[in-house]
């Protein structure tokens, strides 16, 4: 399998690496997985995630407010085990699915009250994006190649270390964040940059699942493998949302 900046798939890559440099016999009575079996799980996954988001709709904003934040806080830790434990992968990524569906749907919520369409826009366009590339990937007009993986992480390392000098010169350098956030040009390019980063690592995602089912994994990987799909098309819909609300702050 190659590597992935999905850490999910990264995760299965090491174990199995492992099972197969592994003495212990395999036993060939075990389902494999399927793409049929990935496809419903990750439909589930999703569904779960939308119903537990309208969910938040419904509340009073200080405790939506409330689900932002502890959405946040459990998806982490349920995210972070699933990805170690595949037996555990099933209960855990439901869990993360609902969490998720808290967390962006609050946010969605709060987007909706200020940005009315922009939410909705956001979903619509997440899905546009999955279609595409889902299509892309059957066809074999896009390839996960050594130099696309390549890219990606260090695309992700870009990220991570702008982020956190940001957030520093948020603390220290107001006006110099604020020169930033109101250069709309600038905002436009990084927030499309970060849509198409998106777009990409769900390339990364079906060649990994691809090599899931060619290998003839047990059929219990199916939920990480949907996991793994779920984490990127939540990064994803973060990332257009946050594009059309750059858009809508410009026409304001």
């Amino acid at each position: 399998m190659r590597r992935n900046a999905n850490p999910i798939f990264r995760n299965m890559n090491n174990d199995m690496n492992q099972a197969m440099t592994s003495s212990v016999p395999v036993d060939v009575t075990v389902s494999t997985a399927s793409w049929s079996g990935i496809a419903l799980k990750t439909l589930l996954l999703v569904l779960i995630m939308i119903a537990a988001g309208l969910s938040t709709w419904f509340l009073p904003f200080p405790v939506v407010v409330g689900f932002l934040i502890f959405g946040g806080i459990a998806s982490f830790f349920f995210v972070f085990f699933a990805m170690r434990s595949v037996k555990t992968a099933p209960v855990l990524s439901v869990l993360y699915a609902i969490t998720q569906g808290i967390m962006y749907g609050a946010l969605t919520f709060i987007v909706e009250t200020y940005f009315p369409g922009v939410g909705v826009m956001a979903l619509v366009a997440t899905f546009g994006i999955v279609g595409v590339m889902a299509f892309l990937h059957s066809i074999k007009a896009v390839r996960a190649t050594p130099g696309l993986i390549r890219f990606v992480f260090a695309a992700l390392l870009m990220v991570m270390i702008s982020s956190l000098v940001l957030f520093i010169i948020s603390r220290v350098a107001q006006d110099l964040y604020l020169s930033y956030v109101d250069n709309y040009p600038l905002m436009v390019i990084v927030s499309a940059f970060l849509v198409v980063l998106g777009a990409i690592m769900l390339i990364l995602d079906f060649n990994n699942a691809e090599t899931i089912v060619q290998s003839g994994a047990p059929k219990i990987y199916e939920w990480q493998v949907s996991l793994g799909f779920l984490v990127t098309l939540v990064w994803i819909y973060l990332q257009v949302i946050r594009f059309l609300l750059v858009l809508a702050r410009n026409r304001e």
